[in-house]
């Protein structure tokens, strides 16, 4: 009989092995594309045979499925993180935008590939994108409404909803990316929307 903390261990195998076969694929993805890697091209990045391999994930769309969760789910983690910092509003929000955009902009600014990438996910996992953005949307909602609950934006004076300023701002993170443009760049263009964002959003002392 399996114990409890047999399962354990093994269940932190799995975990672990799964771990490697999506950093190998990313690695592998971002080399060679989506359509030129070969489940062996993982395999042998990730240091496990073609059936080992095979027992994980059933083909190259699953693994770039669950590659885009993971990701999906580390780009949320980072904005929840920028969210709650210590500070004022504004620098909040730009840790929590750029937190999530970084963690997404890093991948495709190492990878010759990456418009390739991007369509392979609008084909593949784009009710996973949608999942994750929605989760985004409503923690910059919540992070919006608490604002305003501590007095540090007017939404109601401008009767704003926080999800409808939460909407908006996804809306235009969405369009931040310009092909062929720096990273630096994008990220700039949004601190800039954070700054026209927070400008007109936060409470003013005085007439």
């Amino acid at each position: 009989m399996t114990t409890e903390r047999e399962e354990g261990r093994e269940g932190g195998g799995r975990g672990e092995r799964r771990r490697q076969v999506l950093e190998a694929a990313m690695t592998a993805f971002g080399l060679y594309g989506f359509r030129r890697t070969s489940m062996a091209d993982i395999a042998r990045a990730a240091g496990l045979s073609r059936p080992a391999l095979y027992l994980q994930f059933r083909n190259k769309e699953d693994i770039f499925r669950s590659l885009s969760e993971a990701l999906q789910a580390r780009a949320v983690d980072a904005a929840a993180a920028g969210l709650s910092r210590e500070g004022p509003f504004e620098a909040r929000l730009a840790a929590g935008l750029l937190g999530r955009e970084r963690v997404l902009l890093d991948i495709l600014a190492e990878s010759p590939h990456a418009a390739e990438l991007l369509d392979v996910n609008d084909s593949l996992a784009d009710d996973v994108t949608r999942a994750a953005t929605a989760r985004f949307r409503d923690l910059l909602a919540r992070s919006l409404a608490a604002a305003e609950r501590d007095g540090e934006t007017r939404l109601a004076a401008l009767g704003l909803a926080p999800e409808r300023v939460a909407e908006i701002l996804v809306a235009a993170l969405s369009g931040m990316k310009q092909p062929g443009e720096a990273q630096a760049d994008t990220e700039a263009r949004i601190r800039d929307l954070v700054t026209l964002a927070a400008g007109a959003l936060a409470r003013h002392d005085g007439p």
